[in-house]
């Protein structure tokens, strides 16, 4: 279903009605979102982030990730653009995220503050008066941009960034994703782990598990979690609370399914308590469309009692 439309530039804007299925209507508009959506990524350097339009699909149409409305920009028939509004409970009730991807051959012309004017107005519509856009690129020299944490900074000069900033978004978090190229030497893992296992002693041991978290380990892992996320910059970049109860992690667990084929975990028993004191988690995604497969670390984290022990 199309809603209103507007001609900025020679180019068409119209909110979309994403489909329920891979295949159903609106598939063909969806797979050409998407597929802009994976190479601006790529442009900018980042491959982490693509996936197909199956796999994004699957999230836009779970009823646990929240609301979402999106537009899309049209130019000679061909979508050159679009933008999405997405919230849940756990941004507030006046606050949504939103996301911009511009062709490079449609910049400079005013269809991106077309975009941003109109997906505005939808967030008005909708009681918002806070947006939060997440944008990742490359770094590169220049006059830099320092968010109010102090940790990191971003390129100023960038387009995306500049755009953003002369349109009121002000820079509140950085967020740096490191990368491991696999595989790592055998020799290398065993001499790490022998000086670690010589660090801890005999109080603690390994445990590992697949995907979802054993029921006797989840009110261990909600605890570091909390604990993890008490130690992140006072602003977040989406609002959620740094509490994390055996609720919010049973539900996040069964989400991230959608994204990743297996989740390993791996944690840190210490013995004399019978509790977990350490917590790493990687997903994995598997090579799809030409895109690269590759492991996600999310939350690696020690407890603040049993540093500096090699546990990490």
């Amino acid at each position: 279903m199309v809603g209103d439309v507007r001609t900025q530039s020679l180019a068409t804007i119209e909110e979309f009605s994403w489909p329920k299925a891979p295949g159903g209507p609106g598939w063909g508009d969806f797979v050409a979102i998407m597929t802009l959506r994976n190479e601006l990524l790529r442009v900018r350097g980042s491959t982490i982030h693509q996936a197909s339009p199956e796999k994004i699909l699957a999230g836009w149409n779970d009823p646990a990730e929240g609301e979402r409305r999106a537009l899309l920009a049209r130019r000679e028939g061909e979508i050159v653009g679009f933008t999405d509004l997405h919230w849940d409970s756990a941004l507030g009730a006046d606050t949504a995220a939103v996301r911009f991807f511009l062709d490079q051959g449609a910049r400079y012309a005013g269809l991106g503050s077309e975009m941003l004017e109109r997906i505005e107005e939808v967030a008005r519509a909708e009681g918002k008066t806070t947006l939060l856009s997440y944008y990742e690129c490359a770094d590169e020299a220049g006059e830099r941009l320092v968010p109010p944490s102090g940790f990191g900074s971003m390129p100023a000069g960038e387009p995306t960034i500049r755009f953003l900033s002369k349109r009121g978004f002000e820079l509140i978090l950085v967020s740096r994703v490191s990368m491991l190229r696999l595989p790592v030497a055998d020799e290398f893992l065993a001499g790490i782990q022998a000086t670690s296992a010589r660090r801890a002693g005999s109080d603690y041991r390994l445990v590992r598990w697949r995907n979802e978290t054993p029921e006797h380990w989840l009110v261990d892992v909600a605890a570091l979690k909390s604990e993890a996320a008490g130690h992140l910059p006072s602003v977040t970049i989406d609002g959620r609370s740094g509490l994390w109860t055996v609720k919010r992690l049973v539900e996040d667990e069964q989400r991230r399914s959608l994204w990743h084929e297996t989740w390993f975990n791996s944690a840190i028993e210490h013995v004399p308590t019978g509790h977990l004191v350490g917590l790493s988690e990687l997903g994995s995604i598997s090579p799809e469309d030409g895109l690269p497969g590759y492991y996600h670390q999310y939350w690696s984290h020690v407890a603040d009692a049993h540093r500096s022990r090699g546990l990490g």
